[in-house]
């Protein structure tokens, strides 16, 4: 053998190799050193190319320098150059230890990195002390940019969606709660669309500069969920086009204020069924219509109500109309408040009726006109089917 596997060339002994002066050299001495010198030769790589490695060749921490550009699957790749790759498999991490590692796919196509299994992950980042960071680009512009965070626990995820269901993005990581944040660079808004393509706005949030309240959205289980204002008063303003606010349901507020005047703290819409008694009592009465509807807003409700009696039954005493939807409050300029009736099948009375609501009751009290003071309307006067109708309003 020529070498002797570790790259170094042996030559054959003696009498062979080496010659000895004023000896004779001998065709056979010198054919097998000229046959062994051919072996050697065989086992070796040509420079132009001519014969392949047979086996692999271990570089001995040696570089390969002057490698020309790859440009066919199995080419070597020398530093700093760019490769056209079918398919890469990397088990372990692919690092840049001085700007950053490059990968593009040509034209229209896609790049993309992908594990082998359902369990894998990719990964990209840097391990870069201060302050590297993570972009992606389209074209030739940043399209994202991912900023480092030191000792980060909680980050940022998202989930692609099945047929039907919302596409998710999502704040996660160690912390049991953990919130997202969106902040805009200067007085930038934050808007949602929808119609990808149209991008037609439906819902905007416009900053102020310096701002220091802002509006909260609360959720609720089973209670109304909230909508409030870190401080001060929610404002629900119009636009240019002088638009206004429009609500489909109910508001629970404490108050509203409209323009520079009262905060408005109720308003209320509703019905109640109204009844007829003579001092409290209403024995046998029956009814054929009985109807009431109310508006509150602010202090005052206002109301209407029908009672079409069709039997007054036996209960002696004064007339009352029960069942107001709220109870008065003397807080009026009087304690009595006065509301107006409508009325058929009275008799023997001596002026027109009205009513009163005294502060704290619930009903009204029907009286009649006189000459020097206002009196009870009795049963005496009532017919046997009355039809009463009666409009106002009250301080509550």
């Amino acid at each position: 053998m020529p070498f002797n596997g570790s790259g170094t060339f042996v030559p054959i002994s003696a009498p062979n190799y080496p010659a000895v002066a004023g000896q004779p050299v001998y065709a056979s001495q010198f054919n097998a050193n000229m046959t062994d010198l051919f072996s050697g030769f065989d086992n070796c790589v040509t420079r132009d190319g001519q014969s392949p490695a047979t086996a692999d060749i271990p570089m001995g921490s040696n570089k390969l320098t002057g490698l020309a550009q790859a440009s066919a699957n199995g080419d070597a790749l020398g530093w700093g150059q760019a490769a056209n790759v079918t398919a890469l498999t990397a088990t372990g991490d692919i690092t840049a230890p001085n700007f950053y590692v490059g990968a593009t796919s040509a034209g229209a196509g896609t790049f993309g990195l992908a594990t082998a299994n359902g369990a894998g992950v990719v990964a990209y980042g840097d391990t870069h002390a201060a302050n590297g960071v993570l972009e992606f680009y389209t074209g030739q512009s940043r399209a994202i940019q991912v900023l480092r965070q030191t000792s980060a626990v909680n980050y940022l995820g998202i989930q692609a969606a099945a047929t039907t269901a919302a596409v998710s993005l999502i704040a996660t990581g160690t912390d049991a709660n953990v919130s997202l944040q969106h902040i805009n660079k200067g007085l930038g808004g934050f808007l949602f669309q929808s119609n990808y393509g149209a991008a037609l706005t439906q819902f905007a949030i416009t900053a102020t500069a310096s701002a220091n309240r802002w509006l909260s959205v609360t959720g609720s289980n089973g209670g109304n969920p909230a909508l409030s204002a870190s401080g001060g008063s929610i404002a629900l303003g119009s636009d240019v086009q002088g638009s206004t606010a429009t609500f489909s349901g109910a508001i629970a507020a404490a108050s509203i204020a409209l323009g520079g005047g009262t905060a408005l703290a109720n308003y209320l819409e509703g019905t109640f069924t109204p009844t007829i008694a003579f001092s409290g009592a209403a024995v046998g009465v029956t009814y054929t219509t009985q109807s009431g509807a109310y508006t509150r807003i602010g202090n005052r409700v206002f109301f209407e109500l029908r009672c079409f009696v069709s039997s007054k039954g036996s209960s002696v005493g004064n007339l009352q109309i029960l069942g107001l939807p709220l109870a008065a409050n003397g807080g009026g300029p009087s304690r009595e408040q006065i509301v107006q009736l409508d009325y058929t099948g009275f008799s023997g009375l001596t002026g027109a009726m009205y009513g009163i609501i005294i502060s704290g009751q619930t009903q009204v009290t029907v009286l009649q006109t006189a000459a020097a003071a206002a009196a009870n309307v009795t049963n005496s006067s009532v017919g046997a089917s009355p039809d009463i109708y009666i409009s106002g309003s009250y301080h509550v």
